[in-house]
């Protein structure tokens, strides 16, 4: 196993979106916003649980990355629902969003046509090669995001009540800052934990939004 900043980094995202899972799962009542904002966190976890397995090198590389390239997907669909519910409305098509994120964590984890390969170098670093159809599997989950990012502005534009307009900056900020954050691996940044660092801020500004602003009505 490798032991370095980045495996430290994705130790302390997994820790920060476990314990927000856990505060989230134990409010009562059990909610439909909070189970599917339970459901965000949980692909979160499994975002940074794979991360580190994969820089770790504990068990197989290949496997790995390929859940940790599935697990954004899953991520994109959760904030697609949540925002909806959020605002009380669904749009017709959103079934057609589930069969989509089903088949594209199943082409991820059981083809080559979205991840070629995957291994650490003798410096303990990693190095991949994205399959020809990445974008195509991946890039409707980029749509969706898009599509929720701008719901939620519009919704922070429709309310005057303060508090949920707070709710509101926070989410779009730390949905945008993982985002972002996730396109660095189609650069040579991919290598580093950029992304899993970013979802560590994230985690923490959840967390204070829960805190400070009462997040999901949870106190």
């Amino acid at each position: 196993m490798h032991w370095n900043t980045s495996t430290l980094i994705s130790i302390i995202a997994t820790l920060n979106f476990g314990v927000i899972f856990t505060l989230v799962m134990v409010a009562k009542p059990r909610t439909r916003l909070r189970i599917i904002f339970g459901f965000y966190l949980l692909t979160m976890s499994s975002w940074s649980i794979s991360a580190f397995l994969t820089i770790s090198g504990f068990g197989n590389v290949l496997t790995w990355f390929k859940v940790m390239s599935a697990s954004p997907i899953a991520m994109m669909l959760a904030i697609f629902f949540f925002v909806q519910t959020m605002f009380g409305f669904r749009r017709k098509w959103a079934p057609v969003t589930i069969v989509y994120v089903f088949l594209a964590i199943l082409i991820t984890l059981f083809t080559n046509l979205v991840v070629q390969s995957a291994f650490l170098n003798q410096a303990g670093e990693l190095q991949y090669e994205l399959g020809q159809y990445f974008l195509l599997v991946a890039g409707p989950g980029y749509f969706l995001i898009i599509i929720s990012l701008f719901d939620l502005i519009k919704g922070y534009g429709r309310t005057h009540d303060a508090h949920q307009r707070d709710r509101i900056r926070y989410l779009v900020i730390g949905f945008s800052i993982t985002i972002f954050a996730s396109l660095s691996n189609f650069t040579e940044l991919g290598k580093y934990p950029v992304d899993i660092a970013a979802n560590g801020v994230t985690a923490l500004l959840i967390a204070y939004a829960i805190l400070r602003h009462q997040l999901l009505d949870i106190r």
